[in-house]
């Protein structure tokens, strides 16, 4: 799920055949830093639904930062 309108109307028009919502509300700019909210109207939604909700963290299109997160000691470990 993005964080847009037609996203959101899409998951409210749909809520009752979804199993698991994988929003997209995280992303890490290329200093490592997480920014980002969940939207309170659909995670409310989702918790009265008893919907798990499980939120990506999306990488910027920075290869350096991509690179380092996805390859390095700690992401492999």
């Amino acid at each position: 799920m993005l964080d847009s309108p037609d996203s959101r109307r899409s998951f409210e028009a749909h809520s009752s055949q979804i199993d698991l919502l994988v929003p997209a509300w995280y992303s890490v700019d290329e200093n490592g830093l997480v920014t980002g909210a969940p939207d309170p109207t659909v995670l409310k939604r989702a918790h009265d639904e008893k919907l798990p909700v499980m939120p990506l963290v999306g990488l910027t299109p920075d290869s350096r930062l991509t690179s380092r997160t996805s390859t390095g000691p700690t992401a492999t470990s």
